[in-house]
């Protein structure tokens, strides 16, 4: 038994499940984690509206999700890598992540956009 491997694939897993449960939690509007994420009041204190700060929140849970997909496309691509090395799955995989992570960048510089010019929209209206 590989105990590195198993460890690695456990790490992974409980990495991904914590960056996950945070992005939902950010994504329903908890405002403790979204002004951690938002650091601080910064936001906030732009006093936006309920929808803007909404609208916010999502779009700041969905570049969660997006990130921890990148982190298992980098991780877990290494790691079927080298479980599966040379089967159909491997293949699939290789195949896949470069997709997945092109997708989740496009989503996420577009979600940094939308961001920055809700942050000027705000800075203007003040």
């Amino acid at each position: 038994m590989d105990w590195p491997l198993i460890g690695e694939t456990v790490l992974l897993v409980t990495v991904f499940a914590v960056l996950v449960g945070y992005g939902i939690l950010v994504f329903r509007g908890n405002e403790r984690c979204f002004r951690l994420l938002a650091g601080s009041r910064d936001f906030l204190s732009l006093d936006p509206t309920e929808k803007e700060y909404r609208r916010t929140a999502r779009e700041s849970g969905v570049a969660v999700f997006l990130i921890a997909l990148l982190l298992l496309c980098a991780w877990g691509g290494n790691l079927v890598g080298r479980l599966c090395a040379g089967t159909a799955a491997a293949v699939l995989v290789e195949a896949a992540v470069p997709l997945v992570v092109a997708l989740s960048m496009v989503g996420l510089f577009v979600i940094v956009v939308l961001q920055m010019r809700r942050h000027v929209r705000l800075l203007n209206r003040k």
